[in-house]
């Protein structure tokens, strides 16, 4: 069985161009199911070119022990070549430190996972459904029954969608909020709700995000170049975004930094994959609680404290991913094998994923792709066009954009998901870095597409469905 690698409707968020090669540290133990004769700077190699990405770095953790890898650019427009202490943002990784930092502050005795969050926003009006109340345990998992995104979400700015998101927002989103669901009885994964968690931790520590991050754990783990302002001493180490082969803005969260503010590098979360990682860690135990599977949808998947629990024969492994407008991250492990992976890229194509997948689950296969509908122009451009997408259980309906980017599909909702899809078959599309997941298009009988229907599916469950509204050409 593949790994149920599920959890957001594309998942956060995709490309462009060759480049240089800069590499470090010894070769990595081999994983011989995806090895063979490829080592790992091949890998990353072969999977940033073939994807059209600008560069990435990349850490492997094989028995304690550490390898780094890097491959492209800080910038296309830039000759800087990605080095270990190139800077990322990590986007929802974020969320991981997050739980962390409730699990410490519960450890010393400043909250309870269990506490109703209303008891740290005095005077805020909290929904609640069926007589539950929404915990920091609930915030933490995703059962809070809040959605993926709050209904007053409207940015101005939608390259830096997050920066105009206030309390005084965050507050009136919550005094309106009507749960669809019960607190603790179902998943779905929430931006707003880990948000949240970090906005009520900061109430209660009376610090800011940041400071929590960095006194509890930065700090603590030797990470100095984790954090969300970009100090002048470390600022020529930040890559720049890229979305499509376009440079792209940072994103600013101030609010809701909890649910994907911070910015890293290699070196620093191979160590934070390390702690995770080494039983020896003296604060091992509280990365411990955040791995215990806290609640299960489904067969071969749940989700702990921050962290995604995924399933399969060989493997059961502990991750999490994540994007912004301008880049992509992994972080995961496989405890059985003690073998680790850390990828941060500084473009949004989805490959991290499929990477972190193939090195560390045995069972994983590389997708296959129908070459000769990847290489069909024409056939690849009746799918261009402007959508309206209906994801069950939203309140409210997404914007999907489909074009295409070289011999692949670029499926974007409104709400920042970005997916790349590669044919499989006639009208059927997988995700890349998402085995479990086809995008499949109305077809006629000619085998062109008909009413520009599309469904997003996910092990015979539908994520969302779209209707084309205007149909574009080349």
């Amino acid at each position: 069985m593949v790994c149920n690698h599920v959890a957001k409707t594309l998942s956060c968020l995709v490309l462009a161009a060759g480049s240089g090669i800069y590499a470090c540290g010894s070769d990595p133990v081999a994983n011989k199911e995806i090895r063979h004769s490829m080592n790992m700077q091949d890998l990353l190699q072969e999977y940033i070119e073939d994807s059209g990405a600008v560069g990435a770095s990349v850490a492997i953790i094989d028995n304690g022990k550490v390898s780094f890898h890097t491959y492209g650019k800080k910038s296309l427009n830039e000759n800087d070549l990605i080095s270990e202490n190139t800077i990322f943002e990590i986007g929802s990784i974020t969320k991981v430190f997050t739980s962390l930092l409730l699990v410490d502050m519960a450890a010393k005795g400043k909250v309870q996972l269990d506490d109703p969050i209303e008891m740290y926003l005095p005077g805020v009006k909290i929904p609640e459904l069926n007589g539950k109340k929404i915990t920091l345990r609930h915030l933490a998992t995703h059962t809070s029954g809040l959605p993926r995104m709050p209904d007053n979400f409207a940015p101005q700015d939608p390259s830096n969608p997050y920066k105009d998101y206030t309390i005084e927002r965050l507050y009136e989103y919550l005094g309106s909020c009507t749960l669809s669901k019960t607190p603790g009885e179902s998943l779905e994964y929430s931006n707003i709700g880990m948000g949240l968690l970090g906005f009520v931790l900061s109430i209660q520590s009376e610090k800011r995000y940041e400071e929590m991050i960095q006194d509890a754990i930065a700090s603590t783990l030797n990470m100095p170049s984790t954090s969300i302002v970009i100090s002048d001493e470390i600022v020529s180490h930040f890559a720049t975004g890229h979305h499509l082969a376009q440079t792209v803005s940072y994103w600013d969260i101030p609010v809701l930094a909890g649910a994907g503010a911070l910015r890293s590098n290699i070196k620093d979360m191979a160590n934070f994959l390390i702690a995770n990682m080494d039983e020896s860690n003296p604060i091992h135990a509280l990365f411990r609680q955040c791995h215990e599977q806290q609640y299960s949808p489904m067969s071969g998947f749940a989700v702990g404290l921050g962290w995604m629990l995924s399933t399969s024969n060989q493997a059961d492994l502990i991750w999490h991913n994540g994007g912004t407008g301008g880049f992509r991250s992994y972080i995961g492990f496989n405890p059985k094998q003690k073998l680790g992976i850390v990828i941060l890229s500084n473009s949004t194509e989805d490959w991290p994923d499929e990477f972190g997948l193939l090195v560390l689950d045995p069972d994983y296969k590389r997708p296959d792709i129908d070459k000769s509908l990847a290489n069909d122009p024409e056939y690849l451009n009746q799918f261009i066009g402007s959508y309206t997408a209906t994801i069950p259980g939203a309140l409210c309906e997404q914007e999907l954009t489909i074009s295409v980017f070289g011999k692949l599909l670029v499926c974007a909702l409104s709400g920042g998901e970005v997916g790349m899809l590669y044919p499989e078959s006639r009208g059927v599309f997988g995700v890349k870095g998402f085995p479990d997941r086809k995008v499949v298009f109305s077809l006629d009988k000619a085998g062109l597409i008909g009413k520009a229907e599309a469904r997003l599916v996910s092990n015979g469950v539908i994520l969302w469905e779209a209707v084309a509204k205007a149909k574009e050409s080349l």
